[in-house]
């Protein structure tokens, strides 16, 4: 059989685990094979795993569906990806500034070793490092896109650390070593959703990155194609199920109404009936007030960033299942003033977008040994030697002989002692 490579990457979040599997091309080109998915509601808060045992049992059931997919099996996972979209995590700024030699050009070897003494102030017993990058750099005092190669007597680098609670990582791990299974790689979803979800032009322009998700809404933004700033707020679409819960309304017949009528002018909610005894004016400003919350908390990372709107022309990209509740993408738009981009594709594909960027992003760095499966061993079958072998089938063979003698012999008695005509040649005889 044909031992292709397979990247499976799995993706935690606090109302479903979803599992993708894909093959890689030799060009590491991933080709999605299938996605499965197990609902979840309460084991998971704020993407933190509060019950391990109940992740693991729903994360397995989602690996053994992948090995039963006709084009995985009969291949074995035996490890994975797994994207990060937790609360805790955010990024740090670090500055780094150092004498060089003016004679001798930058090369990537300095500039390896400024990421790796950028993280030397965090706290790595607290926190995971997950993935470090350039912010800005200045050689002599200008600013430089791409250092390398260039001259100058000092180097000032900004440095992006996007770091997570280590408690998380942790938790996780302990529900894939239940079952045995590694994890290749730690992915932020939210820096693999950029690879995906982002065109060049935005990236390079300027542009904001919202995950509006369950639990937690994650938010990113880039200028002159770098990560400049990374937060995720614990606050998501579950908070506008919760508050209208509080109406004595059911918590599916809550969501329904969130993702049905969603935020809507008071004058429309009078011609509405939400839902028995239950007054349409106190839904609507229920959805209004908690959206609005949560839109203003987004818009405020700009502040945080220190970065202007006007400096953002490539605007906001919205993603997550969050946003396909009705007027949140143009209350976004109005409030913050940037033009809101909502990914467009298929249901299945806007509602799975981020386990597709974790195996995007994992097929550009796995490796040609970065296979996350592999083939089952076949039993070993003891041969005899070549000589015992040949001396067995000459002994078959002799007896084989003897056999078919003694029978001739036998017979050719009998048809004497019973006088049967002709002795040879009949139709019963052995040829």
């Amino acid at each position: 059989m044909e031992d292709k490579r397979f990247v499976i990457a799995i993706e935690v979040s606090s109302s479903r685990i979803i599992g993708v599997a894909a093959s890689l091309e030799e060009d590491n080109n991933a080709d999605v094979v299938c996605c499965e998915e197990e609902e979840i509601n309460g084991p998971v808060i704020y993407g933190v795993i509060k019950n391990v045992d109940e992740v693991a049992t729903k994360i397995n059931a989602i690996l053994r569906r992948i090995e039963k997919n006709q084009k995985v099996a009969p291949r074995r996972i035996e490890s994975v990806y797994v994207g990060i979209n937790a609360r805790s995590l955010h990024s740090v700024t670090v500055t780094v500034d150092k004498p060089i030699n003016e004679n001798i050009p930058i090369d990537e070897a300095l500039m390896r070793q400024i990421l790796h003494e950028s993280c030397a102030g965090i706290d790595k017993d607290a926190y995971m490092i997950l993935d470090t990058r350039m912010r800005l750099c200045e050689i002599d005092g200008k600013e430089t896109l791409n250092p390398v190669g260039a001259l100058g007597s000092n180097i000032s680098v900004s440095t992006t650390a996007v770091i997570c609670n280590k408690r998380i990582c942790n938790s996780i791990k302990m529900a894939f070593d239940r079952l045995g299974i590694g994890i290749k790689d730690f992915i932020p979803t939210q820096l693999a959703l950029s690879n995906l979800a982002l065109t060049s032009d935005e990236r390079r322009l300027g542009c904001m990155l919202v995950d509006f998700g369950s639990d937690t809404t994650a938010v990113s933004i880039y200028k002159n194609d770098r990560l400049m700033y990374l937060n995720t707020l614990p606050m998501g679409s579950r908070n506008i199920t919760r508050d209208l819960t509080s109406l004595n309304i059911l918590p599916e017949n809550a969501e329904l109404i969130k993702r049905t009528y969603g935020i809507m002018p008071l004058a429309d909610a009078a011609k509405t009936e939400f839902a028995q005894d239950v007054s349409s004016t106190d839904v609507v400003n229920y959805i209004s007030a908690r959206a609005g919350e949560i839109i203003e908390n987004i818009i405020n990372q700009l502040k945080i960033a220190d970065i202007k709107a006007e400096q953002l022309p490539g605007g906001i990209v919205a993603v997550g299942r969050g946003t396909k509740m009705k007027g949140f993408n143009e209350l976004l738009e109005k409030n913050s003033k940037l033009r809101v981009r909502k990914i467009g594709g298929s249901e299945s594909y806007s509602d799975n977008i981020g386990s597709l960027a974790i195996v995007d992003y994992a097929s550009n760095i796995a490796g040609k040994e970065g296979s996350c499966v592999v083939l089952p061993k076949m039993p070993e079958v003891e041969e005899e030697p070549v000589k015992q072998q040949e001396e067995t089938v000459k002994e078959k063979n002799k007896k084989g002989k003897e056999e078919k003698k003694g029978s001739f012999f036998s017979r050719l008695v009998t048809k004497i002692n019973t006088g049967i005509d002709p002795i040879f040649g009949g139709d019963d005889d052995e040829e």
